[in-house]
């Protein structure tokens, strides 16, 4: 084909990979080049460059296809009605009739004969339609004065199906069995543009759907792990490893000085360590069950995709939507459980968190790091958007010189935390400026000064100014077999549709480090991980306690809540490091009284009943032992941050309740920020420092009104732009 803006990059693109061609799909409406051509394409061109030269393609391809599409539906549209109203025939127009009485003239015959035919019969249709409008309007005025009749309301959905083209047998012409008509309504849902949702209780139906499945995986394996993949996110520069039934480790040898000066005898000298770190990889699994009437609502959302301007990117069938959406929240959960997960094992037939489902990265640096103490944190104190650059820099010298100069090196960081350093780097050190709004940024991906440490924003890790630095390979994600997350089956369960998974995936750190032990040299103290001190999950984190009927809590994370089904007293606490703080949770939904007990290793006051939503406070000493620090007996109310103000001008764009903090007697003079129906609730202090509120152009008050104390306050919303009392208490 001719390309009409990217000739010589199709030229150039079909020199590199020895085609005569550019691979496209069936009906020409974008690219298909297989996976080795984008390889060979990415190694010459870059990763980059080889995806924009593609979508390139795919825009020029839709623009072509778009304005045939336009053409060919004005002649369509007015074929169909034609053929549906034969009276309105072009034959039965006459385009010219002056022209008709002249055609004696031989001249003007071949004139008329030179003429598009096109165009002819494309007036003749116009001509025909404008007959067929009057004989329309006839009919609906007929109607508008008949009797009307009751109908049964129907949920339309309007479908913009004009650009697709369709065989009489299969939708998008495309000859696999999931895209046939036969015994599938949905698909002709798609083609007749009709609101009329599937069936899905009839008998035939599901296990159409389930074979369908099975043959859409088969034909299109990368399909799903495609969109997997996109989903997924993870750090494209960590390693991966596949073939891991259950544990994975590595071994790392680290020896001490071995090279000494000539001398007579034999004097060895060498002296080495290993250091070996496991990796665990957790069986997951999905469950899903979707009734007919589910399965109805999937279609509707299915069939609305299409409704869109432009053709649709994807030819896609109603088994690749269901499965899609599966694989994208599938992909969101796995992506979220490897940062963030802790591993809880569920009980039998119980519902299990995602987040439960394996531990994550976050949860490595903690163990190693809290418990197990493989390495030493640096002590960098509180993160702030003033101090973050300096503190970064404080962490990267905490790397040994010749450690932090290699390449490869990753900090991972909070987005929050990274903006901060962004915008007071810029701030600092003026090196970049934005071209759009000229404020000054640092927009580099890697601190100042060190170009081989990249940024590692993670994904799902929030809430914590935890940092840490290590190479990117050292982190390494794990699966048994990476085609088995797709890998789904689907049963029939009476007119539902059961859909399940089975995989096996987790991630881990390939080395950290030793810890010296007695009379061992420095040489020894190897550490290929650093991090800050800070607390690695935000305080709001816990894991739940099922009961195991063993009456013995193992800890494996130190904030528990106590599951609404525990019904065994606990009597032991396992896993226990010392220096820790345990908080166990109770709740108020257990069905019957269950306790703590106070024994030798639990030193508590008293035993503490676990049927309240309050919660217990613990340390953990040398010996294993607990001792008591809090108990209460009600749930945590949150508490609200204060919003002071000094000023007798009060901003109240950021809050609805403000307290007065003024040293001496001020009158309100200006309430700003305010948006039209908002409330706010202003408190005074003390006696000394008075607050007066008085009428003015923008505040209307019944009276004066002064607040002398900190319960003392008054309410105001604004309407039209003035502040009116509505309640107040002044004594």
């Amino acid at each position: 084909m001719k390309w009409k803006f990217l000739n010589k990059t199709a030229a150039a693109v079909m020199s590199l990979l020895g085609i005569n061609k550019i691979p496209m799909n069936g009906d020409a409406s974008a690219t298909e080049f297989t996976a080795d051509q984008r390889k060979e394409l990415e190694a010459k061109l870059g990763a980059e460059k080889t995806q924009k030269i593609i979508d390139a393609f795919d825009n020029e391809l839709k623009a072509m296809n778009d304005a045939d599409a336009d053409l060919s539906a004005i002649d369509a549209e007015l074929e169909a009605f034609l053929a549906e109203n034969p009276d309105a025939t072009p034959d039965a127009v006459d385009d010219d009739p002056e022209d008709d009485e002249e055609e004696e003239d031989d001249d003007d015959d071949e004139k008329s004969d030179k003429k598009p035919k096109a165009k002819t019969t494309l007036a003749q249709k116009v001509a025909a339609l404008t007959k067929g409008f009057s004989a329309q309007k006839k009919t609906i005025d007929a109607l508008m004065d008949a009797e009307e009749t009751p109908i049964k309301p129907q949920n339309t959905i309007a479908v913009r199906t004009n650009n697709f083209k369709h065989s009489a047998t299969h939708l998008f012409a495309v000859d696999k069995s999931f895209y046939a008509f036969e015994g599938r309504p949905w698909n002709e849902r798609l083609r007749d543009s009709s609101a009329k949702v599937t069936d899905f209780n009839n008998d035939s139906y599901i296990p159409t759907l389930i074979d369908d499945a099975k043959h859409f995986v088969l034909d299109y394996p990368e399909a799903l792990q495609s969109l997997m993949n996109d989903t997924r996110t993870l750090p494209a520069e960590w390693d991966r490893i596949s073939g891991v039934l259950d544990r994975v480790a590595s071994g790392n040898i680290i020896t001490g000085e071995i090279v000494q000066g000539r001398a007579k005898g034999w004097n060895p000298k060498n002296k080495f360590k290993i250091s070996a770190e496991e990796g665990k990889v957790f069986a997951k699994k999905i469950d899903i069950t979707f009734s007919g009437y589910e399965l109805q609502q999937i279609e509707n959302t299915w069939i609305r995709s299409y409704n869109k301007e432009g053709s649709h990117p994807w030819k896609m069938t109603f088994i690749y939507f269901l499965l899609g959406e599966i694989i994208k929240r599938q992909a969101l959960d796995d992506r979220n459980a490897m940062i963030n997960g802790i591993f809880v094992q569920s009980p039998e037939n119980r519902e299990g968190a995602a987040v439960n489902s394996q531990d994550g990265i976050l949860y490595v640096f903690y163990k190693y790091r809290d418990i197990l103490k493989k390495y030493r944190p640096t002590h960098l104190g509180e993160i702030t958007p003033e101090n973050v650059v300096d503190k970064v820099k404080q962490l990267i010298e905490s790397v040994p010189e010749t450690d932090r100069r290699s390449p490869g090196l990753e900090l991972g960081i909070t987005e929050t935390v990274l903006g901060w350093y962004r915008e007071r780097a810029g701030i600092v050190y003026q090196m970049h400026k934005s071209s759009d709004e000229g404020t000054k940024v640092y927009s580099k991906n890697y601190p100042i000064d060190y170009p081989n440490i990249k940024f590692q924003p993670l994904p799902d890790m929030t809430k914590t100014n935890f940092m840490y630095i290590t190479l990117s390979k050292n982190i390494q994600e794990m699966s048994y077999r990476r085609e088995e997350k797709n890998a789904f089956t689907f049963t029939m369960d009476k007119r539902d549709i059961n859909i399940f998974a089975d995989y096996k995936e987790g991630i881990r750190l390939k080395q950290v480090g030793v810890k010296l032990g007695p009379g061992e040299t420095p040489d020894f103290e190897r550490q290929m991980v650093w991090s800050n001190e800070a607390p690695i999950f935000d305080a709001s984190v816990s894991v739940p306690a099922f009961d195991d009927a063993t009456g013995i809590l193992n800890v494996t994370y130190p904030v528990i809540r106590i599951d609404s089904e525990f019904n065994t007293n606990i009597t032991a606490l396992e896993g226990l490091v010392p220096g820790q703080v345990i908080k166990i949770y109770g709740t108020s939904k257990l069905s019957a009284a269950r306790i703590l007990t106070k024994n030798t290793q639990i030193n508590i006051a008293s035993n503490y009943a676990l049927n309240t939503d309050g919660y217990i406070l613990m340390y953990v000493n040398a010996d294993g032992t607990l001792k008591e620090l809090k108990r209460t007996t009600t749930a945590e109310t949150p508490v609200a941050e204060k919003i002071t103000f000094d000023e007798a001008i009060l901003d109240v764009a950021n809050g609805t309740e403000f307290n007065f903090d003024g040293e001496a007697e001020t009158t309100l003079t200006s309430i700003i920020n305010g948006v039209e129906g908002k409330t706010v609730k202003i408190f005074g202090k003390s006696v000394e420092a008075k607050l007066t509120i008085a009428s003015t152009a923008e505040i209307s008050v019944a009276a004066t009104v002064e607040l002398t104390s900190a319960t003392h306050y008054i309410e105001l919303i604004n309407v039209g732009g003035v502040w009116y009392e509505v309640n107040k208490v002044t004594a």
